[in-house]
């Protein structure tokens, strides 16, 4: 198996098992409930590790959820039974996140800033429109499928969507967004520093890969 696939397996490894923690071991601020942690680990590995491994991430998050929905009861508990509704939105985060990087990336490509307030920047706007994407189509799907239905105390409707909006989602937007910033600079950092320098032969000349330069390699070619 080639290396970077299996550091690949290992990285997805440890994004799942974070999922699962914070799935399974309540974690609250207050009153406010910090369910949504797993989130995190889809906008980071869509950030660092780009894409595909973001949407393998993001069925993973959907998939605990939907698991969780059966085992650890909640009043949205019924809700999230439903596929379109614990799944289907946790595959749209990765779409979001990433394309949304890669515009502000393309954005500040014209603008002269230092290497780490541009990658900030990008984790920062990115990671906040992957928190909207879960919050929109999640919603979204419930009031679709559950307008008017009762789930125990509650009855799903704008009251109960504008509550979830002034709480959770607010604070879930504040800490996401804040966490994603310095865990994807660290986790990049990290990737590039353990990843080989490659060389590719091109005429007399040796020419190094772009995608895996590491950011020392950078600081010395800028100092030269």
């Amino acid at each position: 198996m080639p290396k970077n696939k299996t550091k690949d397996i290992a990285f997805i490894a440890v994004m799942t098992a974070l999922i699962l923690i914070f799935a399974i071991v309540p974690i609250n601020i207050g009153a406010v409930d910090m369910a949504f942690m797993p989130l995190l680990a889809v906008v980071v590995t869509t950030q660092v590790k780009g894409f595909k491994l973001g949407l393998l991430t993001g069925f993973i998050f959907g998939v605990v959820s939907f698991a969780m929905s059966f085992t650890f009861r909640s009043i949205l508990s019924p809700a999230f039974m439903n596929p379109l509704v614990s799944i289907v939105p946790r595959l749209i985060i990765p779409v979001t996140t990433y394309y949304s990087g890669k515009l502000v990336e393309k954005i500040l490509s014209y603008i002269r800033l230092n290497a780490k307030v541009a990658d900030s920047i990008k984790y920062g706007i990115s990671g906040a429109i992957g928190v909207c994407t879960n919050t929109f189509f999640v919603l979204g799907m419930i009031m679709l499928w559950y307008y008017g239905k009762a789930f125990g105390s509650a009855v799903i409707g704008w009251a109960l969507i504008g509550t979830i909006l002034a709480t959770n989602f607010a604070i879930e937007l504040a800490i996401t967004t804040a966490l994603c910033i310095p865990i994807s600079l660290a986790t990049s950092k990290f990737i590039k520093i353990k990843t080989p320098h490659r060389y590719d032969i091109k005429g007399d000349n040796l020419v190094k890969d772009k995608e895996v330069i590491t950011d020392f390699f950078d600081k010395e070619i800028n100092d030269k």
